[in-house]
């Protein structure tokens, strides 16, 4: 379900990237039209600003690279977390304070498939947290949909609208009582949100994206094949999988849960690392420190690196 959901929002986010020019000359009166009924949800993250006012936060993604990471070491850290974290076989060992998906709600637009593919993932959402309270952060979009289906009840529920897009903005807005320019991706949510409510040092977990090379996959659909398996059959699925993707090559593998999962790398494209080193700056301005935890053998060619070592020795179990 989680591939097919994406799938879903490729298909949507690529057609109305075919229309950018029509989309773009249209944003101020659609966000107009958002604003008029809309945007009384944003005035109740007022009482989030500098709720943590100089505290450390975990941004934990859902990168391949969880699987070299003890999740559940994590647990009396701050976590802000995202998406299909919940797919995650230690998920019950973590509590998360925070939790986010930010995608819109696009209605019947795009047919009984994407209505279909959202209602099991906020069943799932529900379901996952039914026994945890977190802060969530949706698009505001989804408020009404959450009502009519009966989801997330008595839950501390929170909205953000977005603004232009990072790479669009003369000027960063990470006033989450106002229309954010950080509302394109899970990650840039997490961290702005995160810098709203004043924490001071945020440390990246399983964000492959921000690597170098570029760590590809979730833990959730990353290729895996059975622990059994030869050197020599492993060998030659692995030389099979890089012929069907060329621009991707198999590092290595590792073995959890009585499989064994591949290391999946490419090179980074032209610009990859934009929007990041303007969240970073961001963060910067507002005396926030943006540390990535990177598995041996990867750069971080924007944040500041550790390993997750160094993080379990150095950071870990201080006095927040």
């Amino acid at each position: 379900m989680a591939q097919q959901r994406r799938w879903v929002a490729d298909r949507i986010t690529g057609t109305i990237n075919r229309f950018r020019s029509l989309k773009k000359a249209a944003r101020p009166v659609f966000h107009a039209v958002q604003d008029v009924r809309l945007g009384s949800l944003l005035s109740a993250n007022a009482a989030l600003h500098n709720l943590h006012a100089g505290k450390r936060c975990v941004i934990l993604g859902t990168g391949s690279s969880l699987f070299d990471v003890d999740i559940s070491a994590l647990a009396n850290e701050y976590i802000f977390s995202c998406n299909e974290i919940f797919q995650h076989p230690d998920f019950h060992k973590l509590n998360i304070d925070f939790y986010t998906v930010v995608e819109p709600f696009y209605g019947r637009l795009y047919g009984q498939q994407y209505l279909e593919d959202i209602g099991k993932l906020y069943t799932d959402i529900d379901r996952a947290f039914a026994k945890s309270d977190p802060l969530f952060f949706f698009d505001a979009s989804l408020n009404s949909y959450f009502t009519e289906r009966g989801l997330l009840r008595g839950k501390h529920l929170h909205y953000v609208l977005p603004k232009k897009p990072l790479l669009e903005a003369e000027k960063l807005q990470g006033d989450l009582t106002k229309r954010i320019t950080f509302a394109e991706g899970a990650i840039f949510t997490m961290i702005a949100a995160s810098v709203y409510m004043g924490f001071k040092e945020l440390y990246l977990f399983g964000c492959g994206y921000t690597y170098s090379p570029v760590n590809e996959y979730h833990f959730y659909d990353v290729p895996r094949v059975p622990a059994n398996l030869t050197q020599s059959e492993i060998e030659s699925q692995m030389r099979e999988y890089e012929r069907k993707h060329p621009s991707l090559h198999v590092r290595g593998v590792n073995r959890q849960h009585n499989e064994q999962y591949w290391i999946i790398v490419r090179e980074p494209s032209a610009g990859m690392y934009e929007r990041h080193s303007i969240v970073k700056r961001f963060a910067e301005a507002h005396n926030v420190r943006i540390v990535n935890v990177v598995p041996d053998g990867f750069e971080s060619p924007v944040y500041d690196k550790i390993s997750y070592r160094e993080f379990a020795s150095r950071v870990a179990g201080k006095v927040q």
